[in-house]
């Protein structure tokens, strides 16, 4: 392994934007069900909290993002959709850390209705950033240090018995 983070952080960073701004909408549509605002009144603050971390994440994201959209390897093809993920990113970006400071001004308030809304359309946001981020990975190959060689048949993981037990572990297998 010549690098521990190959080629970039990016890809790590990711998942922490996505989990945790996904998280923090669903508990602020959480605390506003009667229920668990009655009982668990802790559940506003903590989507507070991590609304708050989300903000932080993605921008370290977006930071790591442009470092790979400078330096990944790519093609004619691939850099277009780079240059849509990229659109999506800033934009998803600006509305989320916009959305965490309507937050933190209005801490001290109950979430409107408004807030929600705008807290459910980070979350397609992100959705959809997140689609095209794997669209690069998984349609073009950004990233990805080498493809495997799918040689024979294939392998599918599924099989008659519905288990994926291999007589040869040492055979070699496309995934």
């Amino acid at each position: 392994m010549s690098s521990l983070l190959e080629p970039n952080i990016h890809p790590i960073l990711v998942h922490f934007a996505y989990a945790l701004s996904i998280t923090a909408a669903a508990l602020h549509v959480l605390a506003k069900t009667p229920l668990a605002a009655k009982r668990l009144p802790v559940i506003r603050q903590s989507a507070d909290l991590v609304l708050g971390l989300a903000a932080f994440s993605v921008l370290l994201t977006v930071a790591a993002g442009f470092q790979a959209y400078f330096t990944v390897t790519h093609d004619g093809p691939s850099h277009t959709v780079m240059a849509v993920h990229r659109n999506w990113a800033i934009g998803t970006a600006l509305f989320l850390i916009i959305v965490a400071l309507w937050r933190w001004v209005k801490r001290s308030a109950e979430p409107s209705a408004g807030f929600i809304a705008a807290m459910l359309v980070t979350a397609v946001l992100m959705t959809t950033t997140a689609w095209w981020g794997a669209h690069l990975v998984y349609g073009y190959g950004i990233g990805v240090k080498q493809l495997p060689e799918v040689t024979g048949e294939g392998h599918d993981h599924h099989d008659e018995a519905g288990d994926h037990d291999h007589e040869d572990a040492s055979a070699p297998h496309a995934h």
